[in-house]
């Protein structure tokens, strides 16, 4: 279908983050993000999402809802995938990962980054040279931001059958000062669309910290889009033989027993999310270790394993070093990577407690 923006590979991952995105990219790179990570793929999303931004009946903004933990990043993945194409320049594919990497949280920093790489677009593709100022990093007025994002929306598409599509993923993830959506324009113009992705509010415990902006946000994009049904995707759960499919390929080179299998699947959480602690898990035990009694001691939720994963690294550094570590990252909410916790922090780390605490901060 289409191409990503001609964004500069200069643009590049940190090194210390698999699979993490920068916090506004083109399709292309959005790809290669992605594309280390083991999926196993959501045919019936990638149908409907594919359905509904071609389809003219489809009128608005798309939302993407599942389960925390449930695929919904890799899913939009895997369409932009499907969807790009570099024998088409004139579909030109933007998504903000929200929460992936420092202040990508925070609307006017992510922001910048839209309206820069649009600006580009618009540049290069459009040929409309002096369209926009240079200093937009300095730009600190969201509004603004908001303004000349429509504006750069509105030259792409004017610019021929130019198509413009903007992803905003994970949006319960945003800071407080975000949660509002009014920095993002009510309409865009025609032939440009938004693809939204949120948890679930009905899936959160009412009593956890994730609940209320989940909520809050849920609400706001119902009351200011109106969401019809065919503008709304569910991720529906994996079924058992996706499941299976997806631990094997995660827990690789290991050779999972359909035993073992088993008293995997029968765990409570069944979250992709869930199964890569898992697979991370086992790939972490001795060569001796007898695997079904391992299992059999693992926690059935992500943030069972989390703590889980907590304490193996007291044990890794003890729990002195492992609460400084720790407390670092509480302390900037979890914004950090692990390259920049290690200069803040004077701790050796053993390449196995490396990896444990490389774990937490990913998918923090």
């Amino acid at each position: 279908m289409g191409s990503g923006a001609s964004i500069s590979k200069n643009d590049s991952l940190p090194s210390d983050v698999p699979g993490k995105s920068p916090s506004c990219i083109c399709c292309e790179d959005y790809i290669l993000s992605r594309g280390s990570e083991v999926v196993v793929p959501r045919q019936d999303v990638l149908e409907a999402l594919t359905v509904a931004v071609e389809s003219s009946k489809v009128d608005g903004p798309i939302l993407l809802v599942a389960k925390s933990g449930a695929g919904k990043s890799t899913a939009l993945a895997q369409f932009v995938s499907k969807i790009c194409s570099p024998d088409d320049t004139q579909l030109h594919v933007l998504s903000v990962y929200v929460g992936s990497v420092d202040r990508s949280t925070i609307p006017v920093f992510f922001l910048r980054d839209v309206v820069d790489r649009l600006n580009n677009i618009v540049k290069s593709v459009c040929g409309l040279e002096s369209f926009l100022m240079d200093n937009i990093e300095s730009i600190d007025d969201v509004l603004v931001l908001s303004n000349l994002m429509y504006q750069c929306a509105d030259a792409i598409q004017s610019s021929g059958k130019n198509r413009l599509i903007l992803i905003f993923d994970a949006l319960n993830e945003l800071d407080a000062s975000g949660l509002s959506l009014t920095w993002l324009p009510m309409r865009l113009p025609k032939g440009c669309q938004y693809i939204f992705s949120t948890i679930d509010p009905d899936s959160v415990e009412p009593g956890s910290p994730s609940f209320a902006p989940t909520r809050d946000v849920f609400k706001v994009l119902e009351q200011r889009w109106k969401f019809g049904t065919e503008n709304i995707i569910h991720l529906n759960p994996m079924t058992r033989i996706a499941r299976e499919t997806l631990l094997q390929k995660l827990a690789t080179p290991l050779i999972i027993s359909s035993e073992t299998c088993d008293l995997i699947l029968k765990k409570a959480d069944q979250s992709p999310l869930f199964l890569k602690l898992v697979a991370h898990g086992l790939k972490r035990l001795p060569q001796n270790a007898d695997i079904i009694d391992a299992v059999k001691t693992f926690p059935g939720s992500v943030a069972g394993f989390f703590d889980f994963i907590v304490l193996s690294l007291e044990e890794k550094i003890g729990r002195k070093s492992a609460e400084i570590l720790l407390g670092t990252v509480w302390s900037v909410a979890g914004d950090i990577l692990l390259s920049q916790l290690k200069k803040m922090v004077s701790i050796e780390l053993t390449p196995e407690a490396e990896s444990l605490l490389k774990n937490l901060l990913q998918k923090r």
